[in-house]
């Protein structure tokens, strides 16, 4: 099996980090091939290695994978289902064990106690992100107390929704590569999103645990009848004749969803949850995918570990502010087409391939309303995690209107860099005025003499631009700032303030009172009133 440049990128980094390192992670994204990774990893080591999963899905993929690369068979831990340990030939060198089963048991000996940790070199942890969790961290500890074992974290969302640092479990981020790499490199298909607002959506009263909504609350806002109407009319137009995956916000929820989907298109939509039997929604899922039936509701069932590259659209039925939860649910839909793109020579022709294929996009539907406190996640979030809060707003409403969003995100920014460039400008301008005021319509009041402030400059204050607020003041004490450097003009300017605030001479009074033959000591106290007087006495004023 050929390695894909950013796979073998990512696999040297994942070699050399580990050997710096006891635990490193690699962050890829979904539909570009984890699991291929870290059995090319698994196959170069000495000794044993064990991968550790929470899904039995995940579990049964990752075993799969590992005998497609080695080409040997990787036992499993789960349940009812022992690895070989004993057996007369020896123990398999790849094990996949559920990290459940693996801290089962009793008396105080769990089955992760029937593996030696001196037998392994290498543990892989699948789905990392929630590696930080204390199930995995004590499995983790109790082989890493064997100093010659590593562990190896693999990850499509690297953040998690409680805010915990995978920090505790990891040492370094080896490699990591973005979805709009993915993208850009032609290994994903491109995202169209659309963002639907309904106008009975309201978000404002549900409580938040964890870093995101309370499940139970946000199925009471998405069940409600009006709310299902307003998310399944548009969702329905948007998606037309589109293999459609939905992620609801409970199993009632992803159950009503379906059947008002049959409401607009009769036999369409069917909803899956995981108290069905394994049987039953295997035979639904690859109903599904062989286009038997066109919408798939789910509640939390379909996020990690299950791969159909036939999905075409995405519903996030079920709004979040976890961008960790919607990268696993847009994820869903990224795949291209089976076959399509590794047989391509560059870029450029890969994504010339998916524009032509079947599947040349993935539409995603999000959904927001009117009333709400919440910033919720989109797919911009995911493509661009550093984005700015300012910029995503603006992109989302170019979003609204089908542009797509690393062109949205493009466009925000330089129209933000335009805006900012215009009130520079502006600002540039008025301090011009300030300064042309100063020069041709105030009197040369020389602020140094007749207040004794002292004309230096600190090392700290020189090359310092006068602020905007600097320049009025000094305009209105009569003082003209050009050539005034930044120290100066600071301590003329408290000057003209302690002046103004106690009722004292005013510093283009003191300049004619110093004409006069007052010295600075005699002027800095002298009451407005007084030098009024004193002037108005001496220009023969009544």
């Amino acid at each position: 099996m050929n390695l894909r440049p950013y796979q073998l990128r990512a696999l040297d980094a994942a070699q050399s980090s580990l050997q710096a390192h006891r635990a490193a992670l690699i962050v890829l994204p979904t539909g570009t091939g984890k699991t291929v990774v870290f059995s090319h990893l698994a196959r170069q080591q000495r000794k044993r290695t064990l991968v550790l999963a929470h899904r039995q899905e995940l579990i049964e993929q990752a075993a799969q994978k590992l005998k497609d690369v080695t080409g040997e068979h990787a036992s499993i831990e789960m349940a009812d289902r022992y690895s070989n340990e004993t057996c007369a030939f020896g123990p398999s060198r790849y094990v996949v064990a559920s990290v459940q089963t693996m801290l089962s048991g009793h008396g105080g000996r769990k089955r992760m106690h029937r593996f030696n940790p001196s037998d392994f070199s290498l543990v892989i942890v699948d789905e990392a992100h929630h590696a930080s969790a204390r199930s995995y961290r004590e499995i983790m500890q109790y082989f890493l107390r064997w100093p010659t074992v590593s562990v190896l974290g693999v990850t499509a969302t690297p953040d998690r929704g409680d805010r915990k640092t995978l920090g505790s479990a990891f040492q370094t981020i080896a490699y990591s590569y973005d979805v709009l790499d993915a993208i850009n490199d032609g290994w994903l298909v491109p995202i169209r999103q659309s963002i639907v607002q309904v106008g009975a959506l309201d978000f404002s009263d549900v409580r938040i645990r964890g870093g995101d909504f309370v499940e139970s609350d946000l199925a009471r806002v998405m069940n409600y009848e009006k709310v299902l109407h307003g998310v399944v009319a548009p969702a329905h137009e948007i998606t037309a004749g589109k293999q459609t995956l939905v992620f609801a916000a409970s199993v009632d929820h992803a159950t009503r969803m379906a059947e008002m989907w049959n409401r607009y298109e009769p036999g369409c939509a069917q909803s899956i949850d995981g108290s069905m039997a394994k049987d039953k929604r295997r035979t639904l899922l690859s109903a599904f995918a062989n286009r038997q039936f066109r919408v798939l509701t789910s509640c939390m069932v379909l996020t990690e570990g299950w791969d159909c590259p036939q999905v075409e659209a995405i519903v996030m039925a079920r709004p979040t502010k976890s961008r960790a939860l919607y990268a696993q649910m847009l994820g869903r839909g990224t795949r291209p087409l089976p076959g399509l793109v590794d047989a391509c020579v560059d870029a450029d022709a890969r994504i010339t391939a998916i524009a032509s294929s079947a599947k040349s996009e993935v539409a995603v539907v999000d959904f927001s309303g009117n009333a709400t406190k919440h910033k919720l996640v989109c797919s911009l979030n995911v493509l661009r995690p550093e984005i700015s809060d300012e910029i995503c707003a603006m992109a989302r409403e170019r979003m609204k209107k089908g542009v797509r969003p690393e062109q949205a995100a493009q466009d925000a920014e330089e129209e933000l860099e335009k805006k900012r460039e215009a009130a520079r400008r502006e600002q540039e301008a008025r301090r011009a005025a300030i300064r042309a005021k100063a020069e041709y319509q105030v009197r040369a009041v020389d602020p140094f003499s007749a207040t004794g402030v002292a004309r230096v400059d600190s090392a700290f204050d020189r090359g310092r631009e006068l602020s905007e607020g600097m320049l009025r003041v000094l305009v209105k004490g009569g003082v003209n700032p050009s050539g005034l450097g930044y120290g100066a003009a600071k301590k003329i300017v408290a000057d003209i303030v302690r002046r103004w605030k106690g009722n004292c001479c005013s510093l283009k009074q003191a300049h004619y009172l110093h004409q006069m033959g007052y010295t600075p000591e005699q002027t800095r106290e002298m009451p407005r009133l007084r030098a009024t007087e004193i002037l108005d006495s001496a220009w023969g004023k009544r």
